[in-house]
């Protein structure tokens, strides 16, 4: 997919609306640096994010990118985890709930194929 003219920057590897269910009332968690092997305070919008993440080249030396394709499916994924995490349980989900079942794996095998180590 084409970049768009507003294309952001930074892109997070695991998105905002996850890691909003840990942080305490100050909106902050905390994140251990494996590298420094320290632990730090921080809000989900400034940490697991990397700049162009989900960015490539083609063959052809135009730009593409996962990340839109991944936003159009969070909002569908969020409200499903937000129903598991309301309910504490997947009980009221069905195998294809509408698409949500197959948006969510889609979302999550394109998130889980790109690593930062790649």
């Amino acid at each position: 997919m084409a970049l768009k003219e507003n294309h952001p920057k930074r892109q997070h590897c695991v998105p905002q609306f996850l890691l909003r269910n840990f942080v305490d009332d100050k909106d902050k968690f905390y994140v251990f640096d494996k590298a420094k092997v320290s632990a730090f305070e921080s809000k989900p919008g400034a940490v697991i994010a990397e700049s162009w993440f989900y960015d490539f080249v083609d063959g052809k030396d135009e730009p593409h990118t996962f990340e839109y394709i991944l936003s159009e499916h969070e909002s569908t994924i969020a409200t499903l985890v937000g129903s598991i995490i309301d309910r504490q349980s997947i009980a009221h989900l069905t195998p294809w709930t509408g698409s949500t079942w197959p948006n969510s794996s889609r979302c999550f095998s394109t998130g889980c194929r790109r690593s930062a180590s790649d």
